[in-house]
Protein backbone atom coordinates (compact mmCIF):
# COMPACT_ATOMS: atom_id res chain seq x y z
CA UNK A 1 0.00 0.00 0.00
CA UNK A 2 0.98 3.50 -0.87
CA UNK A 3 -0.22 6.66 0.36
CA UNK A 4 -0.97 9.71 -1.67
CA UNK A 5 -2.25 12.94 -0.64
CA UNK A 6 -3.79 11.53 2.22
CA UNK A 7 -5.30 8.60 -0.06
CA UNK A 8 -4.29 5.04 0.30
CA UNK A 9 -3.53 3.24 -2.72
CA UNK A 10 -3.46 -0.63 -2.88
CA UNK A 11 -1.79 -2.80 -5.08
CA UNK A 12 -4.41 -5.80 -6.56
CA UNK A 13 -3.85 -8.48 -3.99
CA UNK A 14 -3.45 -6.52 -0.67
CA UNK A 15 -6.63 -6.32 1.68
CA UNK A 16 -7.79 -3.00 2.79
CA UNK A 17 -8.42 -3.20 6.44
CA UNK A 18 -10.75 -0.37 6.20
CA UNK A 19 -13.01 -2.50 4.62
CA UNK A 20 -12.37 -6.30 5.18
CA UNK A 21 -15.07 -6.32 8.06
CA UNK A 22 -17.98 -4.99 5.25
CA UNK A 23 -21.04 -6.96 4.64
CA UNK A 24 -23.90 -6.66 2.24
CA UNK A 25 -25.69 -5.73 5.76
CA UNK A 26 -23.40 -2.01 5.60
CA UNK A 27 -24.44 -1.50 1.60
CA UNK A 28 -26.98 1.55 1.09
CA UNK A 29 -28.41 2.43 -2.47
CA UNK A 30 -29.98 6.24 -2.25
CA UNK A 31 -31.35 5.71 -5.57
CA UNK A 32 -32.10 2.07 -5.90
CA UNK A 33 -30.25 -0.46 -8.37
CA UNK A 34 -30.83 -0.60 -12.40
CA UNK A 35 -30.34 -3.38 -14.57
CA UNK A 36 -27.49 -3.13 -17.23
CA UNK A 37 -26.09 -5.64 -19.50
CA UNK A 38 -22.38 -5.59 -20.67
CA UNK A 39 -21.41 -8.04 -23.05
CA UNK A 40 -24.38 -10.26 -23.05
CA UNK A 41 -24.31 -10.30 -19.22
CA UNK A 42 -26.91 -8.52 -17.17
CA UNK A 43 -26.45 -7.18 -13.81
CA UNK A 44 -27.30 -5.19 -11.13
CA UNK A 45 -25.69 -1.78 -10.25
CA UNK A 46 -26.62 1.96 -8.39
CA UNK A 47 -29.30 3.63 -9.95
CA UNK A 48 -29.02 7.37 -9.91
CA UNK A 49 -31.03 10.52 -8.90
CA UNK A 50 -31.21 11.14 -12.59
CA UNK A 51 -32.52 7.32 -13.03
CA UNK A 52 -35.18 7.99 -10.45
CA UNK A 53 -36.62 11.34 -11.99
CA UNK A 54 -37.19 9.77 -15.17
CA UNK A 55 -38.85 6.35 -13.48
CA UNK A 56 -41.03 8.93 -11.55
CA UNK A 57 -41.73 10.77 -14.83
CA UNK A 58 -42.62 7.33 -16.56
CA UNK A 59 -44.80 6.09 -13.84
CA UNK A 60 -46.79 9.10 -12.84
CA UNK A 61 -47.62 10.55 -16.65
CA UNK A 62 -45.88 14.45 -16.12
CA UNK A 63 -42.18 15.45 -15.08
CA UNK A 64 -41.03 15.40 -11.87
CA UNK A 65 -37.91 17.57 -10.90
CA UNK A 66 -37.47 16.84 -7.03
CA UNK A 67 -37.80 13.65 -5.15
CA UNK A 68 -39.41 14.00 -1.85
CA UNK A 69 -37.84 12.25 1.38
CA UNK A 70 -35.05 10.50 2.11
CA UNK A 71 -35.54 6.47 1.41
CA UNK A 72 -32.65 4.21 0.30
CA UNK A 73 -32.73 0.72 -0.28
CA UNK A 74 -30.47 -2.07 1.39
CA UNK A 75 -29.09 -5.03 -0.39
CA UNK A 76 -32.13 -6.85 0.82
CA UNK A 77 -33.98 -4.94 -1.21
CA UNK A 78 -35.96 -3.26 1.75
CA UNK A 79 -36.61 0.43 1.76
CA UNK A 80 -35.76 2.53 4.69
CA UNK A 81 -35.73 6.37 5.53
CA UNK A 82 -37.38 9.78 6.35
CA UNK A 83 -40.18 11.14 4.18
CA UNK A 84 -41.26 15.02 4.74
CA UNK A 85 -45.04 13.85 5.08
CA UNK A 86 -45.32 12.54 8.60
CA UNK A 87 -47.79 10.21 7.01
CA UNK A 88 -46.25 9.15 4.16
CA UNK A 89 -43.55 5.84 3.89
CA UNK A 90 -40.80 5.17 1.82
CA UNK A 91 -42.20 2.55 -0.62
CA UNK A 92 -40.54 -0.02 -3.07
CA UNK A 93 -41.18 0.57 -6.32
CA UNK A 94 -40.29 -1.94 -9.31
CA UNK A 95 -40.20 -0.73 -12.98
CA UNK A 96 -39.00 -2.22 -16.14
CA UNK A 97 -35.59 -0.40 -15.88
CA UNK A 98 -35.00 -1.05 -12.22
CA UNK A 99 -36.10 -0.87 -8.20
CA UNK A 100 -35.86 2.11 -6.32
CA UNK A 101 -37.62 3.05 -2.97
CA UNK A 102 -39.37 6.78 -2.63
CA UNK A 103 -41.53 8.55 -0.32
CA UNK A 104 -45.34 7.59 -1.30
CA UNK A 105 -48.74 8.43 0.62
CA UNK A 106 -51.02 5.49 1.90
Amino acid sequence: MKTQNGFRIYDRDEIAEDLKDLSAKDLRFPFGIKQVEAKGTKYWVAATKEDVLQWESERLGKKITAIPGNCSMNMKGECKGICDNPIAFCAKIIGPGGAYCICQLP
